[in-house]
């Protein structure tokens, strides 16, 4: 009975989340729209931006989940807000700070997301950006400080970044080029690169039950991916430019898909039953996009590059994992071009309908 009613509480909570994420989802939509208003963009292509967060179904499906991609997307959506009206008062830029330690605490991905608005800040200020920096980038390094301390009084090490986001390159890209250099199958890669280290483990004696050690053999994994890649420079970028490209193939049924075929779901006739599907429908996207691009530089709005800035970061930094959840928050920021893109397309066939008329 006791667990019963532990089930019922968690699943409350849950439920409770649930509700919250999707309401602060709306809310930073709402608040990313009156900055619009404010820029005097067109209110046609403001709707239309505004509409392609509520509804385009690659960012949606996430609000029916509790991943936490729900909360990292409104987080940066706020962001937006911020970077395309910059304030004039220094003491904001410690709230942006803050957004930005905040972001880096739900996705390490975002580690190095803040010398986007540093170098936006630089450019728009000139000499009176100091401050505004100074104040940008000072929560953003207490919060590293605090977390290293933790890290650092719990175990012994200073560390701040997730031990996953260590290992990352040997786990998930490593195998990719290891394939092509011995001409072996991934499985056959991925346990040879196994055995390769947990070798090294038992000759260094290392306890991974220990966090200390742990990091020790963290690192050994990162730094053998990088002498492997360096080593193979060629192949490397071969790979990483073919997960890239993948990455950015949009999968607006990837939820609905990956929770009923699971971890099986790429190798599964499903995930080729929507390939041809999500090309079409990249393909529409991007169009549109590449469309708002030009219109965007004609009208001499500055807006769209500068989420265009975010936009490119995220697609550098992971997009070589080759995962496509991991580009939707390059998707997100190009929600502009595709407001600008659509507005093109409706005043062009709205002319060429006046004239034939």
């Amino acid at each position: 009975e006791f667990y019963d009613k532990q089930k019922d509480i968690n699943i409350k909570n849950l439920n409770y989340f649930f509700y919250f994420q999707i309401i602060f989802y709306y809310l930073c939509v709402i608040v990313f729209y009156f900055k619009l208003i404010k820029i005097n963009i067109k209110r046609s292509i403001i709707n239309i931006t505004v509409c392609f967060l509520i509804f385009e179904p690659t960012i949606n499906q996430y609000n029916s989940t509790i991943f936490g991609e729900t909360i990292f997307f409104s987080l940066l959506i706020l962001i937006f807000a911020y970077l395309i009206d910059l304030p004039k008062r220094n003491f904001n830029y410690f709230v942006l700070g803050l957004l930005f330690a905040i972001l880096y605490l739900q996705r390490s991905v975002a580690m190095f997301l803040i010398l986007v608005p540093v170098i936006i800040i630089f450019f728009r200020f000139r000499y009176k950006s100091i401050l505004k920096i100074a104040y940008l980038i000072a929560p953003f390094l207490i919060t590293l400080l605090l977390l290293g301390s933790l890290n650092y009084k719990r175990s012994g090490v200073f560390y701040f970044l997730p031990t996953q986001t260590i290992d990352n390159l040997y786990n998930y890209f490593l195998p990719k080029v290891d394939t092509k250099i011995f001409n072996i199958t991934s499985s056959e890669s991925k346990k040879k690169l196994m055995e390769i280290k947990y070798d090294f483990a038992i000759k260094n004696n290392l306890d991974l039950s220990s966090e200390v050690d742990r990091i020790v053999f963290y690192n050994f994994q990162k730094e053998q991916a990088i002498t492997m890649m360096m080593n193979n420079k060629l192949i490397t970028f071969k790979e990483a430019l073919i997960s890239s490209i993948h990455s950015a193939l949009i999968n607006p049924v990837e939820i609905i898909n990956t929770r009923i075929k699971g971890k099986d779901y790429y190798k599964s006739d499903l995930h080729q039953k929507y390939l041809k599907y999500r090309i079409l429908y990249s393909f529409l996207i991007y169009l549109i996009i590449f469309f708002g691009f030009f219109y965007s530089i004609k009208k001499k709005y500055i807006a769209p590059h500068v989420l265009l800035l975010v936009g490119m970061y995220f697609f550098v930094i992971s997009s070589w994992v080759g995962y496509t959840r991991y580009f939707v928050p390059t998707l997100l920021s190009l929600c502009l071009y595709f407001g600008f893109g659509i507005d093109f397309i409706f005043s062009k066939l709205k002319r060429n309908y006046s004239n034939n008329v």
